[in-house]
């Protein structure tokens, strides 16, 4: 039966080493084709996680950088808080903002 077939598989692994492809079942061949199929997968998948992990890391590092400069928008001036020029000084008369 199944089980005496086994043993003797076994046997002959021990004796002879690992099957040649020459004598290797079509379906044994489908078998290995499908796991290495999967193993592909599993390695594509954990890669895409990965990398998404690292965006969204990146992500949240450059909204806590810019919160701590306060500029958490990319707005600047308005609402509050003063309007800056180009280096970042307080522009304090509309003058200087070009408004006439």
């Amino acid at each position: 039966g199944r089980r005496r077939e086994a043993e003797r598989k076994k046997v002959a692994y021990m004796h002879n080493g690992p099957p040649s492809d020459a004598t290797i079942s079509e379906a044994e061949r489908k078998r290995r084709a499908y796991a290495a199929d999967l193993q592909e997968q599993v390695r594509l998948r954990d890669e895409r996680k990965a990398r998404e992990k690292a965006e969204a890391r990146a992500e949240d590092e450059k909204f806590l950088r810019a919160q701590r400069e306060g500029d958490a928008r990319g707005k600047r001036g308005g609402a509050g808080e003063p309007n800056r020029d180009q280096y970042g000084r307080k522009m304090t008369t509309f003058g200087q903002m070009g408004g006439g």
